[in-house]
């Protein structure tokens, strides 16, 4: 839905899910695989001017490694997901709002500048155990964006360095979704190489003071071909 007066925009889905042997990452727990699962979801998406809200509630069965032992278990789990994403322009350029015909990289148009990021989130997980988890999660800090994304070369550099806390309680019988890495900083770059792709470079820092292993999580590379009316990416976590 479209709401002019109040410039905000949204959507409502209903997805029925399932799949099986996905592979998922878990911050300083590793890779996992989930070996199958499938359920419904049902999404609540809105948009205004300087903000984003996603609600969203998840019901499915789960088959999985266990955290306490080397070996599948099968549980249901009900997951309800509140996020909200704000952004405050510090510097912000004026721009023409009217998307044209020179935008062959971006279905739309470019907001350059440097901006102050806030997002919260809160996630309820229920299993059919009486296991249970909460989170609630902040991440705030500087986005620097620059260029127009509409010339052949380097017309395109956005970079993002973001705290990020989780206060968790309770935990999972799985390890695919078990709460981790408490304090971390999330540092991201991406920059248009030539025409319609883009190199993207992202990572985790975990800042945790008793924490022992390799404090780099996650480093991801993504190269990206964007056009005005799709978009194909392919990921590599090293």
């Amino acid at each position: 839905f479209i709401n002019d007066e109040e410039k905000t925009s949204g959507t409502k889905d209903i997805t029925l899910f399932g799949s099986y042997r996905e592979k998922t990452r878990n911050g300083s727990l590793g890779e996992s695989i989930i070996n199958s699962s499938y359920g419904v979801r049902y999404d609540s998406k809105k948009k205004f001017e300087n903000q984003l809200s996603h609600n969203s509630i998840t019901y499915g069965n789960y088959v999985a490694k266990s955290k306490k032992h080397d070996s599948l278990i099968n549980k249901n789990r009900l997951n309800v997901f509140l996020k909200r994403n704000f952004n405050y322009p510090i510097w912000e350029p004026k721009v023409n709002d009217h998307i044209d015909s020179s935008y062959l990289y971006s279905p739309s148009v470019i907001k350059r500048g440097l901006f102050f990021d806030l997002e919260t989130t809160f996630e309820l997980y229920r299993y059919n155990d009486n296991f249970k988890q909460d989170m609630f999660l902040v991440k705030f800090g500087p986005r620097f964006v620059y260029g127009d994304f509409k010339k052949k070369f380097l017309d395109y550099t956005e970079m993002t360095i973001y705290p990020r806390f989780k206060f968790n309680r309770g935990e999972s019988p799985f390890i695919f979704d078990q709460i981790v890495d408490n304090k971390a900083i999330e540092i991201a770059a991406k920059q248009q190489i030539l025409g319609p792709l883009t190199l993207k470079i992202s990572s985790e820092i975990n800042i945790e003071e008793d924490f022992k292993d390799d404090r780099l999580l996650n480093p991801t590379v993504n190269l990206a071909l964007n056009r005005r009316a799709y978009q194909f990416e392919l990921f590599y976590n090293l």
